[in-house]
């Protein structure tokens, strides 16, 4: 798991669904929060561990700026672990380390190597949050 302390900087929509700002290390982080219409645990200013699984986030290499994603974290790589089926990289990132899963097919195809300038991306809807 990967997991970065935060603050949350704004909570918006319904009662049931709500959009969650989250500053990690001066970096914005969306996550999707559907919670029970009686009860919102969490509140703006409040201290939250972000999560998310390695398996969830995306690898790209050069422009990023015209795709939906709105977790977008700039790093570097500094390890690549590949096996047969799938690959293990560590990325350097604003936030701190990210780790992500995908196949070793992907990081051929993406000529992924340590030292590269990549995206690590994650889908809102992929976002945990965890009290502090």
């Amino acid at each position: 798991m990967n997991a970065f302390p935060g603050t949350i900087t704004s909570l918006t929509g319904s009662d049931t669904m709500r959009l969650v700002k989250v500053l990690v290390k001066d970096t914005p982080v969306s996550a999707l929060f559907i919670n029970n219409p009686v009860e919102t645990p969490f509140k703006e200013g409040e201290q939250v561990q972000v999560i998310f699984k390695e398996t969830e986030v995306i690898m790209a290499k050069g422009d990023v700026s015209e795709i939906s994603l709105q977790n977008k974290f700039f790093g570097t790589v500094t390890n690549v672990e590949t096996s047969t089926i799938l690959s293990k990289l560590e990325i350097d990132s604003q936030i701190g380390t990210i780790h992500s899963i995908i196949t070793s097919n992907a990081v051929k195809q993406l000529d992924i190597k340590v030292g590269d300038a990549v995206y690590a991306m994650v889908k809102t809807n992929e976002i945990l949050l965890a009290h502090a």
